[in-house]
């Protein structure tokens, strides 16, 4: 009796056993099943994934496309749009500025020189323009008055000569800057005669200045100064050229800098150009009549 219920025990555990190992089995095929269905699974993920990137890239290519084609037709109608503007502004700029070139024999040599012929048109049409855009600026004691200066300068192999108008914050910057002659080569007493005499008598005959404000005429009393370095300076007054001991009032001013001069008897005194007084190689009247020398 005892040999057969540990029989049927070892059987029963056997049986047991068997049960386990099937389950177990059936188990692990279902784990590799779901494994198997989950890889699918993301292999078809990714295959849609891959296909909507490609599809998206596509897309997103073909908009690139056309919104690069869009601005390249937006560029090149700034271009042309600049072009028409740029060609309008020479067009005003003609209409406006009228200049001639001129050529001169001077001891034998040819000087070719510029120059602005419709002076008074082209600074009553820059004061206008300031008065439009709220850039001009009164003169605070004397409202009637506009403040100009005529500058002359050697520099680069040419001189230049332009007017400065006075009335406003920058002076100096192209905005108010009109560049009215230029002469190729370096200035002398006698090509100054010789090619600066229209623009001098053009500068003498420019005393009242006649622009439009809210709508009615304005009159403006033009005050002329003369600009630039002491050699301008003393040819314009009708004097010859300064020497190198004559400097500049900036550079009296400098003379413990010694250094910035090639020769520092630069710095010496030249009473005799100081004064203004009349030399036996001095000639010529004044060139501008009506500008006082600042």
């Amino acid at each position: 009796m005892k040999t057969e219920i540990e029989n049927q025990k070892k059987e029963f555990e056997a049986e047991k056993e068997k049960l386990k190992k099937e389950r177990e089995r059936e188990k692990e095929e279902q784990r590799k099943k779901f494994e198997e269905e989950r890889e699918l699974e993301k292999e078809e993920e990714h295959k849609k994934f891959e296909e909507e990137k490609e599809k998206l890239q596509k897309y997103f290519k073909f908009e690139k496309n056309i919104l690069e084609k869009e601005v390249a037709k937006e560029k090149e109608k700034s271009r042309i749009l600049e072009n028409q503007l740029v060609q309008q502004m020479y067009a005003e700029f003609d209409e406006e500025i009228k200049i001639v070139e001129k050529e001169v024999i001077i001891d034998g040599v040819r000087v070719t020189f510029s120059e602005i012929i419709n002076l008074k048109e082209v600074l009553t049409a820059r004061i206008q323009r300031k008065l439009d855009n709220d850039t001009f600026v009164e003169d605070p004691f004397d409202k009637n008055k506009i403040s100009l200066v005529f500058f002359g300068d050697d520099g680069g192999g040419t001189f230049k000569g332009g007017i400065s108008i006075g009335n406003c914050d920058t002076p100096n910057s192209p905005d108010n800057f009109t560049v009215t002659v230029v002469v190729n080569g370096k200035l002398t007493k006698k090509i100054m005669e010789a090619v600066l005499g229209h623009m001098a008598s053009q500068i003498e005959g420019i005393d009242v200045i006649i622009v439009k404000e809210n709508g009615e005429d304005r009159e403006f009393r033009a005050e002329w100064s003369l600009g630039g370095d002491y050699q301008w300076d003393l040819l314009s007054c009708g004097r010859k050229a300064a020497g190198c001991n004559c400097c500049c009032i900036w550079c009296r001013f400098n003379r413990k800098n010694a250094k910035i001069f090639k020769d520092p008897s630069a710095l010496k005194r030249g009473e005799k150009r100081e004064t203004f007084d009349e030399l036996p190689d001095d000639e010529g009247e004044m060139a501008f009549r009506n500008i006082t020398s600042k």
